[in-house]
């Protein structure tokens, strides 16, 4: 099992030693303090800019991004760090993506085509979504 406490990973940990670890730090750590973060944390998960429903910033940032690069499309890499996802699962995740920030109401859709920046897979948005993702991030952006 492995255990990640802020920046430090510790492997090949057992119950005892987890429980020794959390007896001796956990104080550290109020649960007040924990409730707060919580309650933060669930009160910027769902926002709505001008009408449209935004659940997180990133959604900004990739709309953006996707709008930006045009027909080059974003490269598979920054689009996992954008979205917080890897591999394969970057696929589901703008799917997700598309449909959180209204890009496309059917989950049959996919909103976006694959694409070569150079030597690097990558994705870029249908054209016929182009103008609807840029009436979107007009609606999106603060006035």
């Amino acid at each position: 099992m492995k255990v990640k406490i802020g920046a430090v990973e510790i492997s090949d940990i057992s119950m005892d030693e987890l429980e020794q670890i959390l007896n001796r730090f956990g104080h550290m750590f109020s649960d007040d303090d924990r409730l707060a973060g919580l309650e933060n944390a669930k009160s910027n998960t769902n926002m709505s800019i001008h009408g449209v429903s935004v659940s997180q910033p990133k959604d900004l940032v990739a709309l953006q991004r996707f709008i930006d690069a045009g027909a080059t499309g974003v490269p598979v890499k920054e689009l996992g760090h954008i979205l917080g996802k890897q591999g394969k699962a970057i696929r589901g995740a703008i799917q997700d993506w598309a449909r959180r920030i209204n890009l496309v109401t059917d989950g049959n859709i996919q909103p976006w085509e694959i694409t070569r920046i150079g030597t690097q897979r990558g994705y870029r948005l249908k054209p016929a979504l182009m103008d609807v993702a840029k009436m979107i991030s007009l609606k999106m952006r603060p006035a």
